[in-house]
């Protein structure tokens, strides 16, 4: 589903997109038909990227861009946050929930929201950081690792009163360890 070039990953996801929005079922889409990123070469966006052009990589970002456009504006937040906090449950949501798409369920900054955001990536750090660097987007064509590319968490995080500039460097167990840094 999220494996291939961006244009045509762009194009699965607007589908499944419309579908989820039209009949408000997140569950519509159960993950049967992902590929394991440890099994399957290819670098992993976790934002919109069309570099290499022509090549099969991991586009985690398209479906919550998608659902992003296609849900009215008086309903996006509301709609927003409830895929978010569906992605939760599981790492193969997760995944889908690590780009710019969330920032629209964080931007009303409920804290519960977003400590609950935070709080999930503890428990899918280690995994996330197995990977390596394989992550995007790119920065002078050189893939990063996860906390280089997850600027959603860092987000949250600031706006759960953690200094933006303790989040240069990656955290050992995960997202949470900055918050004792936190103001609030």
């Amino acid at each position: 589903m999220f494996y291939g070039t961006g244009t045509v990953v762009r194009a699965r996801a607007r589908k499944l997109a419309r579908q989820v929005v039209r009949q408000r079922d997140f569950n519509l889409f159960k993950g049967e038909s992902l590929l394991d990123t440890t099994e399957v070469p290819g670098l992993i966006f976790v934002e919109h990227e069309d570099w290499p052009r022509g090549e099969a990589n991991f586009h985690c970002d398209t479906l919550s861009d998608a659902l992003a456009a296609m849900v009215p504006v008086n309903e996006l937040h509301d709609f927003m946050t409830a895929w978010l906090l569906w992605s939760l449950e599981e790492e193969w949501r997760f995944v889908l929930a690590l780009g710019q798409g969330t920032y629209v369920a964080l931007i009303r900054r409920d804290p519960s929201v977003l400590l609950r955001y935070v709080n999930a990536g503890d428990v899918y750090w280690p995994a996330l950081r197995s990977v390596g660097r394989r992550f995007g987007p790119m920065v002078d064509d050189a893939p990063r690792e996860i906390w280089e590319s997850w600027r959603v968490v860092k987000f949250a995080l600031a706006e759960l009163g953690v200094p933006p500039s303790l989040l240069d460097v990656a955290p050992q167990g995960g997202p949470s360890e900055f918050l004792k840094h936190s103001a609030n």
